[in-house]
């Protein structure tokens, strides 16, 4: 099993230590890209901050909820639906790539078999519960896939669980190859171009979420 590096912020393990969407994910995410260059970084963290302390307790309530259910840090779910919908169960991206809903940006071009499977309708994202059972089904499977990854790596990782994770969703194919092909733990420092924008968004959000939610973001 891989070797990890203690992170920045000891999060309790789970999807990353930080958050991040990406304009080079494949097909198959399901996140609004979030970032467009280092251009937004520099008042990223006030806005994100100000964003998490507008949460409405419905949206707290349901993302505690299905965190226990899919034993995924809180603060994890909290930090991802900052970074996609600023707690807007309503929020839509449509593009000619994704049609994304809800508060965890569900991409229904992607997911719309697993929409069905869990017994609901595209629209139905649009629920806020919905919206997150749903989304924190695709984070929980994602995770495990990157765990799954990560066991057999023979290197130690630069990046913890959860970061990964986060970077699977921007380019599932380029992580996937880095943790098959790397022979070095600096391999695994950028699985593609500008990886790092979107780890610096990602530990903002969950920064964010830290300073408003304090500890009970990480019971």
């Amino acid at each position: 099993m891989a070797k990890w590096l203690i992170p920045a912020l000891a999060l309790g393990g789970g999807i990353v230590a930080i958050l991040t969407t990406s304009a080079a994910r494949a097909e198959s995410s399901a996140w609004i890209p979030e970032e467009k260059g280092k251009g937004k970084a520099k008042n990223m963290g006030k806005s994100l901050k100000a964003a998490a302390g507008k949460f409405s307790a419905e949206v707290v309530a349901s993302a505690t909820k299905w965190a226990k259910i899919r034993v995924i840090p809180l603060a994890e779910v909290l930090a991802t639906i900052l970074l996609e919908s600023r707690g807007n169960p309503k929020a839509h991206a449509l593009t000619a790539k994704e049609d994304s809903r809800g508060a965890m940006q569900v991409n229904i071009r992607a997911w719309h078999p697993v929409i069905v499977e869990l017994g609901y309708t595209d629209d139905d994202l649009y629920r806020l519960d919905v919206g997150i059972e749903v989304g924190t089904y695709i984070l929980k499977s994602y995770r495990d896939k990157v765990l799954a990854l990560v066991k057999k790596s023979p290197v130690a990782q630069v990046h913890d669980l959860a970061t990964l994770t986060r970077l699977y969703y921007a380019g599932p194919k380029y992580v996937d190859n880095m943790l098959r092909k790397a022979k070095t733990k600096e391999e695994t420092a950028h699985p593609f171009k500008n990886a790092e924008v979107y780890i610096d968004h990602w530990r903002d959000a969950m920064l964010a979420v830290a300073e408003v939610y304090g500890a009970a973001a990480y019971a």
